[in-house]
């Protein structure tokens, strides 16, 4: 591309200073040479990690697999790598152990699903031990309790589904659902 190795730093940076053409050339440089940027040597460069920590305590293959497709989708966008923790959600020991993960894997922040993201004593340590952290919910809108979430309408979502093989002419319908936790 014939530029500075800063100016293609500012590109994969995605910073406002490079001028289109520039831009343009050495994405295409990037794109012919099929180069991928080392996160981890990204990483130590700089003090910000570029890796976030999914951590679940759900046996049901299918729903750990949409939640990590997901997330990862959301990675890759943002130049992300991704790390996959399953946990104990009923260790006494939950908090520490997350927090020392993020540490010790030095993760840029956590995404954490339920049942974890639903207990408050948890939420409120990640937050007091400055861990960034996004919960996933199942509700019906955001609980406004000023931590991160995204929530997904469980209720809605069993409704579209019930429409969707009614309209395919299904008539006997059944419904499924596990304890309460």
């Amino acid at each position: 591309a014939k530029v500075s190795l800063k100016t293609i730093s500012r590109v994969i940076n995605n910073e406002p200073s490079v001028r289109a053409n520039t831009r343009e050339r050495v994405q295409r440089a990037i794109e012919t040479l099929g180069y991928l940027p080392d996160l981890s040597a990204r990483s130590l460069r700089s003090a910000t990690s570029y890796a976030l920590g999914v951590v679940y305590d759900n046996p049901n293959a299918y729903y750990v697999i949409s939640v990590q497709n997901g997330v990862l989708s959301a990675c890759r966008e943002q130049g992300f790598g991704l790390q996959i923790h399953p946990c104990d959600s009923s260790s006494p020991r939950l908090a520490e152990e997350l927090r020392d993960l993020v540490r010790r894997s030095r993760l840029a922040g956590l995404v954490v699903a339920p049942p974890m993201s639903e207990r408050m004593e948890l939420v409120r340590y990640l937050a007091a031990n400055k861990i960034p952290f996004v919960r996933i919910l199942s509700a019906a809108e955001d609980p406004a309790d000023g931590y991160p979430c995204v929530y997904v309408d469980d209720r809605d979502a069993a409704y579209e589904i019930t429409e969707h093989l009614i309209q395919l002419g299904h008539q006997r319908i059944g419904f499924l659902w596990g304890g309460l936790a």
